[in-house]
C-alpha cells in the first residue's frame, strides 16, 4: 500500500513545480488507460485523481487546456 501513496505524491508533486513539459505526462495519467499512449500506472484511480490534481495547481494555460481535454 505504500508504493500507491509516494506515487501519488511525486504526481502531484509535479503539478506543484509548475513545469510545462511535466503537462503531457500529467494529462496521459489522467486520462486513464483508455486507449492508446498512456502512462505506466494510469489504471490507479488515486493515481489518476493525483495527476487532476497537479494539473490544477499547475499554472500554465497549457494545463487547462490538458484540463479540459481529459474531464
Amino acid at each position: 500500500a505504500r508504493q500507491p501513496v509516494r506515487v501519488v505524491l511525486v504526481v502531484e508533486g509535479l503539478g506543484r513545480g509548475g513545469r510545462p513539459e511535466t503537462i503531457p505526462f500529467l494529462a496521459s495519467v489522467a486520462a486513464g488507460p483508455a486507449g492508446g499512449n498512456r502512462a505506466e500506472g494510469a489504471d490507479d484511480r488515486e493515481v489518476r485523481l493525483a495527476a487532476l490534481r497537479g494539473l490544477g495547481k499547475c499554472r500554465h494555460p497549457d494545463a487547462v487546456t490538458a484540463l479540459a481535454q481529459v474531464m
